[in-house]
This record gives C-alpha cells, sequence and structure tokens, in this order.
C-alpha cells in the first residue's frame, strides 16, 4: 500500500525529507519512524502506518514532496 505525504499542520503545502530511517527491502513495525520531514514551520517524524516490507521510497534525502503525493510504499 502506498502511504502519502502527511500535512501536519493548516497551511503547509509541502515537506523536505530530512532523513530517511529505512531502505527498500527493510521489514518495519507499525509505529517505526520511517523518516524526518521539515514542513517549514516544525520537523517531525514519520511514524510507519503499518508493519510490512518497504518496497519502495518516493524522494530522496533534501527532496521536496507536495503534501498527499506518495512517500513510501509498504508492502
Amino acid at each position: 500500500m502506498v502511504y502519502n505525504m502527511p500535512q501536519w499542520a493548516m497551511g503547509i503545502t509541502d515537506g523536505i525529507i530530512t532523513e530517511w530511517n529505512v531502505a527498500v527491502g527493510d521489514e518495519v513495525e507499525k509505529g517505526d519512524t520511517l523518516c524526518e520531514i521539515d514542513e517549514g514551520k516544525l520537523v517531525d517524524v514519520f511514524e510507519s502506518p503499518a508493519s510490512g516490507k518497504i518496497v519502495k521510497i518516493y524522494g530522496e534525502q533534501g527532496d521536496s514532496i507536495a503534501c498527499g503525493d506518495p512517500l513510501i510504499e509498504i508492502e
């Protein structure tokens, strides 16, 4: 399943990935920290919404991703 870039605050349109804590092929548990995202007003962690295997990561460290766009795929 594909999970999208969250919008943590009103008026935020995108976020910059500051660090990935996982790679394609990694097994994750629900609640694990997947990455850190800087949305301008805050830096927050994106936790895994599900347990499974990382099959695709959309964007690299330093990339800006629009809120609602794909961020990660977990099988």
